[in-house]
């Protein structure tokens, strides 16, 4: 099967330097979620340890949970955590979105007992993040790789039984 390739600049898979308030404070809170989540349930240390623990920011989390969630035989993991990390280093609103996001599901949620929850098996948190990533991808004038996100993903949206308009434009949740 074909692979579809994209350059990514070294630069451009550095972390964000800025980290919102809302990042500061939510990183150290599903740390400690997952900490005591991996003590309690030693079958689900190696998804924390490599989602979560391994990580240092929220961006590098977060990048690292959609390029899992998304990899397939054409799009492999590694270059998904780059293009994601790309993404959020060059547009610092989408981990501030995604920060946000998680913020209004627990405080919405009954269901969601942590911020852990959400981040790992929310179908429509990580599907909103991906597309942030595609609209970022469209905006640069990356658009045929912005397709496979916003447009060419049955698979995923079968999968995750999640669909969002491709013009769209996500926000932040308030």
């Amino acid at each position: 099967m074909n692979e579809i390739g994209f350059a990514v600049p070294a630069a451009a898979v550095s972390r964000p330097e800025s980290v919102s308030p809302a990042e500061s404070r939510l990183w150290p809170l599903l740390r400690a979620e997952a900490a005591r989540a991996a003590m309690r349930e030693e079958m689900l240390r190696g998804l924390l340890e490599r989602t979560v623990l391994r990580q240092g920011s929220f961006a590098a989390a977060l990048g690292e949970l959609l390029a899992h969630k998304l990899a397939d035989r054409s799009l492999g993991v590694e270059r998904l955590v780059d293009l994601a990390h790309s993404a959020m280093a060059r547009d610092k609103t989408i981990v501030a979105a995604a920060a946000a996001d998680l913020d209004a599901i627990r405080a919405r949620d009954p269901a969601a007992e942590s911020y852990l929850t959400p981040f790992l098996y929310y179908k429509g948190f990580y599907a909103l993040q991906w597309h942030r990533i595609g609209h970022w991808l469209w905006q640069a004038g990356r658009r045929d790789l912005a397709q496979v996100f916003l447009f060419a993903r049955p698979e995923a949206e079968n999968h995750h039984h999640v669909a969002i308009e491709a013009w769209a434009r996500a926000h932040a949740a308030s």
